[in-house]
């Protein structure tokens, strides 16, 4: 977020570099990043600003693409957590419950003896319900 905040404080503008081609602008990242800071004070104010905001612009759009990626990454990761913990939760509920085998057996039995029947007239009672 350091990063982020210093090359926002420059506040280049987000449309920036909108009509220049991005083999243009991958060029000029390219050359900027590769000079000595005494070559680039040696350019011309414009040579040099250019490729300054190029690259601290394309930065900024990297720093911003990395922490998206980041912070999807982690709700994923924190879903994926969530859903083993029902599974587990619901898991153990399941194998608590006693007698079950027998109470599916005897819904499965009384479902197929009426099965235009409703529920509640045919499986509520096997169950133990109303």
């Amino acid at each position: 977020m350091h990063k982020l905040r210093r090359v926002r404080w420059l506040e280049l503008p987000a449309d920036l570099l909108a009509d220049v081609s991005e083999k243009l602008v991958d060029a000029w990242r390219a050359r900027a990043s590769k000079e000595y800071p005494a070559n680039l004070e040696r350019m011309t104010p414009a040579r040099r600003l250019t490729l300054l905001a190029t690259l601290c612009h394309v930065r900024q759009t990297e720093i911003t693409d990395s922490l998206v990626d980041l912070f999807i990454q982690l709700v994923l990761k924190i879903n994926t957590r969530a859903e083993r913990k029902v599974d587990k939760e619901l898991n153990a509920e399941l194998k608590k419950i006693r007698g079950k085998e027998g109470m599916l057996l005897r819904v499965a039995e009384a479902a197929l003896s009426e099965p235009s029947g409703t529920v509640r007239r045919v499986i509520y009672p096997v169950v133990g319900g109303e």
